[in-house]
């Protein structure tokens, strides 16, 4: 039996490793430096399942759900040297 590659445009990259992430975050002076990085939270960056999981399992109303992240992401921020 013969098995076809996959064609290369079809084949998923390497997931990056763990500790290149953290090293990412650990080496970065400001938040715009991650690649990641977003100035402002909109409603099209957040898919319907992650939405579904804030209103349904987390119980925010759906107008609160992005204020909700915003004053997460603050919680979670540690101060920013310069």
């Amino acid at each position: 039996m013969h098995v076809n590659p996959i064609p290369s445009h079809l084949k998923m990259a390497e997931p990056t490793p763990p500790t290149d992430i953290a090293n990412t975050i650990l080496n970065s002076k400001k938040p715009e430096d991650l690649p990641w990085f977003r100035s402002e939270l909109t409603e099209d960056m957040i898919d319907s399942t992650a939405r579904e999981l804030f209103e349904n399992y987390c119980k925010i109303p759906p107008a609160d759900v992005i204020p909700h992240i915003k004053q997460f992401v603050r919680l979670i921020s540690p101060p920013l040297s310069s």
